[in-house]
């Protein structure tokens, strides 16, 4: 599924750009996309920043104090496929056998003492050496006063080298900043020029590549694991050093997730009454960036359409291949209307992009009459039979569409009026028997009023709208309520027999 995302990757690069802007919060309904935007963002921009991801759902079952090291393993494991020289020191021999005698002194006596004889001396004269050796060892040390101020950093460096310690700062930590800072390579790049006028060479100027750590998938977390592994990033990359104010030296951290569903499960938690924003300040420097892919995923359903194929079990299919036929553009209306109101998600649409249906055509029974017709006559059946498929129950459609009745969105729109026609003789199926006529549909409830015809049909039972007035005005109507319409026909839909068996 292709979609255009550019003008939003254009804004999220300005918002990276601000000055200060170390710690970032891109916030998006779940599904929406956001996972797809950023490795899009950060492939399209590889030149200019170098990506690690952390997916804390890996966390969730982890011990608390275990969390940082899970952290520093992930890093570890990407670092392996960055371009980064490895170093590696090559100590004297005198040099090493001093750091292992210093790690294994008593071994060490014990070897001698074993082995004495062989080299022409005897236990007793190398104890007495020793003893003249820890004596001198004794004075030296004597001569050394307390030092407060070393005995105060012995401290600190102690807490810094134990684990899971939140300023822990041991060696592997060390390594980590070590190697993450010889990924910021000189870059050039044109001063505050939006990404598409990056390839002008006329005005460059150096900068560094920054390197960015993303934390994903945070909508995925058990409400009961969220802050807790939020509380734990918070402690170990809130705390400034003097070479960077991210820990391991990220130049940015980004979080990704929902804002709006974390500051629901943190007043479920905590209480209403508790400063949410207070807490969540932390996580970024300026504002909360929304990422908004609606308008680019409703863009691409057309194309999405094009890719789908449908088999049935008669010659006659529904084609939504067509852009111009009533079902396409119906469908086509349905989703966009779902996409809108934030009702279906990018990773469902891409489950409906290049796929095959089955759709089968029966016979039906509705209020307990039998139709001689079969639902393939009625388009708005298959299309719903399909929504079905890509929600993966009834139920989940039944609420979809109801939660968008209830949101109502008014249509202006006079060339919905043949995509009507559709909704039409299924929502007043009991009273016309798709018999061939003229016939008006009343919703007092809706204040609209629908003069409409059935033609003589063989195949595809569709209506024709002639007008649309307000009950009670007896006005022309311009605005639909196309959402009411579609649920009051989806509620109909249910009512078929083969899905009560």
């Amino acid at each position: 599924m292709d979609v255009n995302i550019d003008p939003e990757k254009r804004r999220f690069w300005k918002h990276l750009k601000l000055p200060a802007n170390d710690h970032i919060f891109l916030s998006g309904i779940f599904g929406i996309g956001k996972t797809f935007f950023v490795d899009k963002f950060f492939d399209d921009f590889q030149s200019q920043y170098e990506l690690f991801k952390l997916s804390p759902v890996h966390y969730s079952i982890s011990q608390t104090d275990d969390i940082i090291d899970y952290i520093k393993y992930d890093i570890v494991f990407q670092l392996f496929g960055k371009d980064i020289d490895f170093e590696k020191e090559d100590f004297s021999k005198w040099l090493t056998g001093q750091f292992y005698l210093e790690e294994n002194f008593v071994d060490t006596v014990a070897l001698i003492a074993r082995h004495g004889n062989k080299i022409g001396r005897n236990i007793s004269e190398i104890i007495l050496e020793l003893n003249a050796l820890s004596r001198n060892v004794a004075e030296h040390q004597s001569k050394y006063k307390i030092d407060e101020e070393q005995e105060m950093f012995s401290f600190l460096k102690e807490l810094s080298e134990r684990e899971n310690s939140i300023y822990e700062e041991n060696r592997i930590t060390q390594l980590i900043s070590g190697m993450v800072d010889q990924l910021k390579i000189e870059i050039e790049l044109i001063d505050d020029q939006e990404p598409e006028d990056l390839k002008e060479k006329d005005q460059l100027e150096i900068e560094k590549k920054e390197v960015v750590l993303v934390i994903d998938d945070l909508d995925r977390l058990d409400p009961d694991h969220i802050f807790r592994i939020l509380n734990v990033f918070a402690c170990h990359f809130d705390l400034s050093n003097v070479e960077s104010q991210n820990k391991f030296g990220f130049d940015k951290i980004i979080l990704v997730g929902d804002i709006n569903n974390l500051r629901n499960i943190f007043s479920a938690r905590y209480g209403s009454n508790t400063d949410f924003s207070g807490y969540v300040d932390k996580f970024y420097s300026r504002e909360v960036f929304y990422l908004n892919n609606k308008r680019f995923i409703t863009n691409a359903i057309s194309s999405v359409l094009k890719t789908i194929s449908i088999r049935m079990n008669t010659s006659e299919s529904l084609n939504l291949q067509d852009s111009m036929s009533y079902e396409s553009r119906l469908f086509k209306k349905i989703l966009e209307l779902l996409v809108q109101n934030d009702l279906i998600n990018l990773r469902t649409l891409i489950k409906l992009s290049e796929n095959r249906y089955s759709l089968f055509s029966t016979p039906f029974f509705l209020n307990g009459v039998k139709y001689r017709f079969k639902t393939d006559a009625f388009r708005i059946i298959l299309i719903f039979d399909l929504l079905v498929q890509l929600f993966g129950t009834i139920s989940s459609v039944d609420r979809a569409l109801k939660e968008l009745a209830r949101r109502n969105p008014i249509l202006i729109d006079t060339n919905i009026l043949e995509e009507l026609s559709l909704l039409l003789v299924f929502l007043d199926l009991k009273k016309t028997n798709a018999v061939e006529g003229n016939y008006t549909y009343r919703n007092h409830e809706l204040d609209i009023e629908i003069e409409y015809d059935i033609p003589s049909t063989y195949v595809s039972v569709v209506g024709r709208v002639i007008s649309v007035k307000s009950i009670s005005t007896s006005n022309d109507r311009f605005d639909f309520p196309y959402a009411p319409l579609i649920y009051k026909a989806f509620q109909e839909y249910m009512k078929i027999n083969k899905y009560y068996n």
